[in-house]
């Protein structure tokens, strides 16, 4: 069902057509999974039935717009201390080596730049729709 879900999913929005759950199941009338026994007609009504089961649990049970900032959240935050880890043994490495000041200093200020920006993404994360000016 999910493969099937995905395949109507994909075909409208490659046709510029929103994935809403009623389009959705309109076009599986006529627009049976890629793996049916029948590909070359239209799918059964029961089996149409159950999609229309699957995609009610999925849309009912999927990231709501109120969660969806601390979903992104719980995922920034995490890479921000990856990535500031990951760029301090950068810059370790870099001092250790026998690289000239100059080069030093341009690679602190990219390193500078890249953490920056992520931050940015972990701040815009954290502040709520409504909560923005």
């Amino acid at each position: 069902m999910n493969r099937w879900a995905y395949e109507l999913i994909r075909a409208l929005v490659d046709d510029g057509r929103d994935p809403d759950p009623v389009t959705v199941l309109a076009r599986a009338k006529h627009q049976p999974a890629a793996d049916a026994l029948t590909p070359n007609q239209p799918p059964a009504p029961e089996r149409h039935h159950r999609l229309a089961l699957h995609l009610a649990e999925l849309y009912t049970h999927t990231v709501t717009p109120a969660v969806a900032a601390t979903h992104a959240r719980d995922v920034l935050e995490p890479a921000y201390r990856h990535a500031f880890r990951e760029q301090g043994m950068r810059m370790q490495h870099l001092a250790e080596t026998a690289a000239d000041p100059d080069d030093l200093t341009h690679q602190f200020t990219l390193i500078r730049d890249e953490l920056a920006k992520l931050w940015r993404r972990c701040k815009v994360a954290a502040t709520p729709a409504w909560d923005t000016p």
